[in-house]
Order: structure tokens, then C-alpha cells, then sequence
């Protein structure tokens, strides 16, 4: 996590035998998944807008830029009650200052090429190609799609996960007011008094933390399971 802006940097899976590779995951961390990813790189070169035509995806990078990926398909009825809610927030914003921040990419979960044209012909922003079926799939799993719909804003100039709870925002806060609806930033999260040991007593305080790498590790004495290794989930703050 990012302690100014709450943004998850990269979520690691530890396992006891990986330990070994401590320096190693130092050097990842580092020089790998704090590196930013291009846009193109997550999309592909080109984007389609409502009139068919190709548009490039490095047109939408920008330092203050949002964009949102929209996981729907026609045949989902949730999603055909979320999309005009959608299309009235971008319009809305759009008039706006910042308005210029955001652009929205069309990911189609249709089931043929004509149902996904017939969908995206009532959206004012972008798709991705329908032909692409293996972006789409690639996407999905990244971002670990369960269901649709599904908004997910990512930083246009980094690639980190703003929110993947941009349909809440949308609900509740149709006006934009707290666009693009950053998560709380750890450093809020984490004020107070953290003890050193379970049984000294000795405790540490958030202050003392800024400026440190911290990995959260989230376990339990109970947790076993025979013949496995156990997977620790560890988040790491910068």
C-alpha cells in the first residue's frame, strides 16, 4: 500500500520455504512491482470509441487521469440498471472541471460480436476491440472479476488500482464530489499504539512507522492445514 493514498502497490503470496528468497523479494518489490504499468501494456495499443474507429490507448495516460473499466454485458439485467446510471454520472461529470480526468473502457462479457456492438451503441466512451477475447479473459483474472457488474477506476498514469468499488461510488455519489473515491489512507488507518511483543508490553506508535516499509501479516496460532504449507498473505506499504 501507498500510505499517502491508500493504493494497493502489490500483494505478495509468502510461504515459509520463500523466506529464503528474502533479498530477492526486497529487489522485486523495488525494481518490479512499484514500476508503473503502462496502460497499453494492460489494454492493448488501441481502444474503439461509438463511431468504430480505432483509438490509441497512450491517448488516455496522463498524470491526473482516471480511467475506469466497465465489466458488463447486455444480457446481464443488473448491469442494463447500472449502465444508464453510468452514462448520466460521465455526461454529468464530463461538464464539469475535472471532467477532462476521466475516460471509461467498455470490457463486454456479450456473447457475440452483434450484442456487444448493440450494448456499446447507447455508451458515450470507449471499448475495448470485442475480437479481443483473450485481452478480456487476461483482464478478468487480473482484476479478479466475480461478477458483473463491475467498476474498477485505475490510475492512468501508473496503473494502480484506485478502487474496484467505483459502482458504489457511482450510487452514492452521483455528483462526484469525492471522485475518484480514494480508499482511506493507511496512515489514518494505522494512528495509535502497536505492541512490540505479546508479552513485554513494549509498544511502538504510527509516528515511529512513517517512512519505513511495513508488511502486514494477517495469521493465526489455529491455522493449519497437514500436508500443506500455509499461504500467508502480506501487504507491503511504502
Amino acid at each position: 500500500y501507498s500510505l499517502d493514498t491508500g493504493l494497493v502497490l502489490t500483494v505478495c503470496d509468502i510461504t515459509p520455504a520463500s523466506l529464503v528468497y528474502a533479498n530477492e523479494l526486497i529487489l522485486l518489490f523495488h525494481n518490479v512491482t512499484l514500476g508503473m504499468a503502462a496502460l497499453k501494456d494492460i489494454l492493448g495499443d488501441t481502444l474503439k470509441n461509438g463511431r468504430g474507429e480505432d483509438v490509441k490507448t497512450e491517448s488516455l495516460n496522463g498524470s491526473d487521469r482516471v480511467v475506469g473499466l466497465y465489466f458488463s454485458a447486455h444480457w446481464c439485467p443488473p448491469c442494463r440498471g447500472f449502465t444508464p446510471k453510468l452514462i448520466e454520472f460521465y455526461n454529468n461529470f464530463k461538464q464539469t472541471e475535472k471532467g477532462e480526468n476521466l475516460e471509461i473502457v467498455f470490457i463486454s462479457s456479450d456473447r457475440d460480436e452483434s450484442s456487444f456492438v448493440e450494448y456499446f451503441d447507447e455508451m458515450p466512451w470507449l471499448a475495448l476491440p470485442f475480437s479481443d477475447r483473450d485481452k478480456k479473459a487476461q483482464l478478468t483474472k487480473k482484476y479478479k472479476i466475480g461478477g458483473i457488474p463491475s467498476f474498477i477506476l485505475l490510475d492512468a498514469e501508473t496503473g494502480a488500482v484506485i478502487t474496484k468499488k467505483g459502482r458504489d461510488g457511482v450510487m452514492t455519489d452521483s455528483e462526484g464530489k469525492n471522485f475518484p473515491w480514494f480508499p482511506k489512507p493507511l496512515k489514518e488507518l494505522l494512528k495509535g499504539k502497536f505492541l512490540k511483543s505479546a508479552t513485554g508490553g513494549a509498544t511502538t506508535t504510527d509516528e515511529e512507522l512513517q517512512g519505513k516499509v511495513i508488511g502486514l501479516y494477517f495469521s493465526a496460532h489455529w491455522v493449519s492445514v497437514p500436508g500443506y504449507l500455509n499461504m500467508l498473505k502480506v501487504y507491503i506499504m511504502a
